[in-house]
């Protein structure tokens, strides 16, 4: 499947044709970052679908996140609208369910990937003993002199996933039955601890970089004008 060419096709993909699905929740106080996050996966050729669940997102967001969806057959938008209280976790895990691919790659509205990251990612996955995860490395932006020097870092073993940019086999995250409700560790500890558990391998992989976005844009206005450029196009 070649998703890029396809843009703007209502036509739904089948699960044979996709390899990689990226996972993100968008919820009540999300960054305005999204709108940068959701342009570095629908650019990235690795990324065959991108699953956005709608866990409590303010009301014009929500509306602008259904005109995206039924105009790109490369989204899926599911809504827990319904379940005011469903978590990160909840919203994960639905969107995990509903991803089509193979490999699912979960990333934070705040992160933006990097050229090039979800490649590395997945060569690192292929590799691994598993069960297992590979996560990325998430930071401010680094300087040309940085980057290079990470350029041929080896995936490292770690004893917990981060869980702003990782990615994990379908088969591995059914197999450890998905990420446990939060706690206050949140819903990534309880993955690590499980993957772990079964034997599995976690990892970090330096050079498939994400940067962590916080400044503010304007959220809802933001994003509604960047989709209503993407309709356009």
């Amino acid at each position: 499947m070649t998703p890029k060419a396809s843009r703007g096709s209502r036509a739904i993909p089948t699960q044979s044709q996709v390899r990689l699905s990226a996972v993100v929740a968008a919820r009540d106080g999300v960054a305005a970052s999204l709108e940068l996050c959701l342009t570095s996966l629908l650019t990235d050729q690795s990324v065959d679908e991108v699953v956005i669940v709608d866990a409590g997102a303010p009301a014009a967001l929500s509306s602008a996140l259904r005109a995206l969806a039924a105009d790109r057959r490369d989204v899926r938008l599911v809504s827990l609208k319904e379940e005011p209280a469903a978590d990160l976790s909840r919203a994960l895990n639905v969107g995990a369910a509903a991803a089509l691919g193979r490999w699912l790659l979960f990333v934070d509205p705040n992160v933006v990937v990097q050229p090039g990251a979800v490649d590395r990612l997945l060569k690192a996955g292929r590799l691994a003993r598993a069960p297992a995860a590979v996560g990325g490395a998430v930071g401010p932006r680094r300087t040309a002199k940085a980057r290079r020097r990470r350029a041929s870092a080896r995936a490292v073993p770690v004893d917990s996933l981060q869980g702003d940019l990782f990615l994990i086999g379908r088969h591995d995250f059914e197999a450890v039955q998905g990420f446990e409700p939060c706690g206050a560790s949140g819903p990534f500890s309880g993955l690590s601890r499980r993957l772990s558990a079964a034997g599995g391998e976690l990892l970090l992989q330096p050079n498939a970089e994400g940067v962590q976005m916080r400044r503010a844009r304007g959220l809802v206005q933001s994003l509604i004008g960047w989709f209503r450029g993407v309709l356009a196009r």
